[in-house]
């Protein structure tokens, strides 16, 4: 076939297209979903706004006279434990089960293996799967710091690119074992969970590199990647509940498949 005529890039271009025109007509379409939906955004937006504006209170030594009782940690986007990760948790979780119960309605492996994909989300971030597999491959491989970072920042990547190739594995069987549909709304999942590693990868490492040169620009860093994890999530916990809930309207002839 004719280059002219043919481009993967093209058709992965119209399949993104198509599957993004198909969740904005549900998106419309379904009153019930659209009010959970900007629900979710809401929580997200509060908890992004609540980590400015600690920290602006911190800075300008306001919020220590004000609130001297009150446990800042708890608020802020990357505290281990904190109210943001802990909501985090749900919306992975939420994603994950969704993202089952799609694959259980239509029979795609493409969304069982988007499940694992969100389900290892879930567990490394509570569970910090990559820093424990990262330190101990950076004690083990004796590897050096390099570009500013630690030897544990440097097993971290390592670990990243190790657990990343298993998932592509995984995501590509459920691909080539799924039909054109399923392909299509899981291209929309595969950009979310690219920014997902953007933001929770490259600009993780970025944090890295500048820590401690500013209190401020720290600060910024974190809600840039912590922040942009949180909605991340969201928008694939978003694509999961549209599509499942598009699946489970139920119709004069049963259950509509996608």
């Amino acid at each position: 076939m004719s280059r002219r005529f043919y481009s993967p890039h093209r058709s992965l271009w119209a399949a993104l297209r198509c599957a993004a025109m198909d969740i904005r007509e549900e998106l419309h379409r379904d009153r019930t979903c659209r009010t959970i939906i900007v629900a979710l955004l809401l929580a997200n937006a509060i908890f992004i706004a609540i980590h400015f504006l600690i920290g602006g209170l911190i800075y300008t030594g306001f919020g220590r006279e004000a609130f001297p009782g009150l446990n800042y940690q708890n608020f802020a986007l990357g505290a281990e434990g904190g109210y943001p990760e802990i909501f985090n948790y749900f919306q992975a979780a939420t994603c994950t089960v969704l993202l089952v119960g799609i694959a259980v309605l239509t029979r795609q492996p493409a969304y069982l293996a988007w499940a694992v994909v969100f389900a290892f989300v879930l567990l490394d971030d509570a569970l910090s799967v990559h820093e424990q597999f990262g330190a101990w491959l950076a004690e083990t491989l004796a590897l050096p710091a390099a570009f500013g970072m630690r030897t544990l920042d440097s097993g971290e990547l390592l670990a990243w690119s190790t657990v990343g190739a298993v998932l592509a594995l995984i995501l590509l069987w459920g691909f080539r074992k799924s039909n054109s549909e399923a392909r299509k709304f899981g291209s929309i999942f595969g950009v979310i969970f690219a920014l997902l590693v953007f933001f929770g990868m490259g600009v993780d490492m970025l944090h890295i590199i500048l820590e401690g040169r500013s209190a401020v620009l720290d600060r910024a860093v974190e809600a840039l990647e912590d922040g942009g994890e949180m909605l991340s999530i969201f928008l694939a916990v978003s694509v999961a509940l549209l599509l499942y809930r598009r699946l489970t309207r139920t119709a004069p002839g049963g259950v509509q498949r996608a």
